[in-house]
């Protein structure tokens, strides 16, 4: 059969085809689903503030992996000055601010940090903030050795 010798369908009959579709099963659901409302940290709870007066940056909480009691006034409760990104703050403070490698299993704690690989990055005399490829990250509290093993 041609499609010329097919009957034609009435706009009557496309709209009442098209009544009884939408009542028999609807396209979707008009209601809008409902959501839990969930109380997220912001940006700043979850993160350290590391300041130098004039300019500040955001770090994970626990990527701070060491403050030298001299400088604690650089880790701030509330920033003051303008906001910078990590990579130009470390650039503008190098004098006491340093950076230690860390592979995503010391991050989760399930490797260590031997107290041999870090109490010479002690020594410099900066604060030490943990990165994982040139960027902060957290490292569980408890991953650094503080004592040394026998």
């Amino acid at each position: 059969m041609l499609s010329s010798e097919l009957p034609a369908t009435t706009h009557e009959e496309l709209l009442a085809l098209q009544k009884n579709s939408a009542t028999k099963q609807p396209v979707h659901d008009k209601k809008k689903p409902k959501y839990e409302k969930v109380n997220l940290p912001s940006l700043l709870e979850r993160s350290d503030i590391l300041s130098n007066g004039n300019i500040w940056t955001l770090v994970p909480k626990n990527a701070i992996l060491y403050v030298p009691q001299r400088l604690q006034s650089k880790v701030v409760s509330a920033p003051n000055g303008k906001f910078v990104n990590w990579q130009t703050f470390l650039t503008k403070n190098p004098a006491w601010l340093s950076t230690h490698p860390v592979s995503l299993k010391n991050s989760s704690g399930s490797d260590k940090i031997d107290f041999e690989t870090f109490e010479p990055v002690k020594q410099r005399g900066k604060i030490i903030v943990a990165v994982h490829n040139k960027g902060p990250i957290s490292v569980t509290p408890g991953t650094i050795e503080m004592t040394k093993t026998k």
